[in-house]
């Protein structure tokens, strides 16, 4: 809801619907010109991804679903391509290129954490969960790590920064509910940091095992 009122807010100060403002001012110099806002946008793509669902331990096709009516809280369509734009824009202090998209103090703003979002420490690995406006915020075997996942029926994706290390990851899933983007985020980091690789895939599998013996009784 109150990602919604922000796009709310949006259209009230700039004069603009949240689309158009989130095009002129990010899509656009961001040369991301596939992104969209709607499903039914996206499915006019000839090479658009479809939605699926694992359902009694059986992968099924299911709808899309459409949110334009609270777009600012999840909306947006894209691919790796454009999504890389976006990244690089949080790796650089605001800017794409030579041209400022966010100013600096605002983006560090985003970057920082504002409130508390999770008290548990179930890998030694990971820290504590912090959220600042937009981004969750823990680290990962003592690198900064920032991210945030987007799910909807049939999609689930996962954008990540390591800002103090200049990289960033963009994982992006035709299956809703998997633990995928973030089994890969953590290998792939483990990799690119030159650590010892840690079994997140078997650790995500064994998890998801147990959450289905707790929910038979």
């Amino acid at each position: 809801l109150m990602f919604m009122t922000a796009g709310y807010l949006v259209e009230q100060v700039s004069g603009m619907t949240w689309e158009k403002f989130v095009e002129s001012r990010i899509f656009y110099p961001l040369g991301m010109t596939d992104s969209n806002f709607s499903v039914e946008d996206s499915k006019q793509a000839p090479d658009h991804a479809l939605p699926y669902v694992l359902k009694d331990k059986e992968v099924m096709a299911v709808p899309f679903r459409n949110i334009d009516t609270i777009g600012p809280a999840g909306s947006i369509n894209s691919h790796v391509t454009d999504m890389a734009n976006w990244v690089l824009l949080n790796l650089s202090k605001g800017k794409f290129g030579e041209q400022t998209i966010v100013s600096e103090a605002s983006l560090r703003e985003t970057h920082s954490p504002q409130m508390i979002s999770g008290r548990s420490l179930r890998y030694d690995e990971t820290f504590y969960s912090l959220y600042g406006m937009g981004w969750g915020m823990t680290s990962y075997r003592g690198h900064a790590l920032l991210s945030h996942g987007g799910g909807i029926d049939g999609f689930t994706a996962l954008v990540s920064l390591m800002p103090r290390d200049g990289m960033g990851l963009v994982v992006l899933t035709n299956r809703g509910g998997n633990p995928a983007p973030q089994a890969v985020m953590y290998q792939v980091y483990d990799r690119l940091l030159g650590l010892e690789p840690v079994d997140w895939n078997g650790r995500f599998l064994k998890q998801r095992e147990e959450g289905e013996k707790e929910a038979e009784h």
